[in-house]
């Protein structure tokens, strides 16, 4: 299943002149891009079944004057036994 499949997020925007914010509602964008890690950074470079522990992230950001929302994707894995394998992907960011 593609990274962000299905979410569905609100984005509160307040103009910094003005006291009142705006509520809109956006469907994102499938992320289709492989987000694969290049290297290992501990152990070897399989998880031989334990595991892996994962964390995934994805910050949402307004930009382009609200018009535009962007996600920054962070991971990370380890493996939960064995010589302790771990890899982790740099920030990627995508227009969602």
């Amino acid at each position: 299943m593609p990274l962000m499949a299905g979410v569905t997020a609100s984005i509160l925007t307040c103009a910094a002149a003005q006291a009142e914010s705006v509520d809109r509602q956006i469907t994102a964008q499938d992320i289709t891009t492989p987000l694969l890690p290049r290297s290992s950074l501990q152990g070897d470079r399989e998880f031989g079944g334990n595991g892996p522990i994962m964390d995934i992230r994805v910050e949402l950001h307004q930009r382009r004057s609200g018009r535009a929302v962007f996600g920054i994707v962070h991971f990370e894995a380890r493996e939960d036994s064995g010589d302790g394998s771990y890899t982790r992907l740099e920030r990627r960011t995508f227009e969602i």
